[in-house]
C-alpha cells in the first residue's frame, strides 16, 4: 500500500507553525539568555519538528495524549528517576511527573525551576548532575 505524503501546502503550513511556535516561546526558547545561543536553540528545535515526519508527530501526539499509562507506571519496580521543568507548556507537570511519581514504586522526582519542555537544551548542565547523581545511587 503506497504512502500518501502530506502536500506541499500542508508541509510549508506545518513549518510555518513551528516557527511561530518558536517565536512565541511555547518551547521555553527565549529562556536562554543570549540571542546567539537563542536562535541556535529556536532552529534546533526547529529542525527537530521538521525531521519527524508530519504523520509521525500527530500519531505520537495522539497516542501520549489518549493513553492511559497508569497500569504500566504501577507495574515499575526498581528506582525510576523522574525529571520535569515547572514551566513546561507542552505536558502539565501534574498530570505528568507528578502522577507519575505517585504509581511508580522507587520514584526519586526532580523538578527544575523555570525549565521548560526543552530543558535538555536549557538545562544540560543541571540535567546532567541529575543523571549522574541518580547512577550513583
Amino acid at each position: 500500500m503506497p504512502i500518501k505524503l502530506p502536500s506541499e501546502k500542508i508541509v510549508t503550513k506545518t513549518a510555518e507553525a513551528v516557527q511561530a511556535a518558536v517565536q512565541a516561546n511555547h518551547f521555553g526558547v527565549m529562556q536562554v539568555h543570549n540571542l546567539k545561543e537563542t536562535m541556535r536553540f529556536a532552529m534546533k528545535l526547529w529542525f527537530r519538528g521538521m525531521q519527524g515526519g508530519l504523520k509521525n508527530q500527530i500519531d505520537c501526539i495522539k497516542a501520549f495524549s489518549e493513553t492511559d499509562f497508569t497500569e504500566d507506571l504501577k507495574k515499575f519496580d526498581m528506582p525510576t528517576l523522574i525529571i520535569h521543568g515547572d514551566d513546561d507548556q507542552i505536558v502539565p507537570i501534574g498530570a505528568s511527573a507528578h502522577a507519575s511519581s505517585k504509581l511508580v514504586k522507587h520514584p526519586t522526582l526532580k523538578i527544575h525551576p523555570g525549565a521548560s519542555h526543552g530543558l535538555a537544551d536549557t538545562h544540560k548542565v543541571q540535567l546532567n548532575g541529575d543523571l549522574l547523581a541518580f547512577l550513583k545511587t
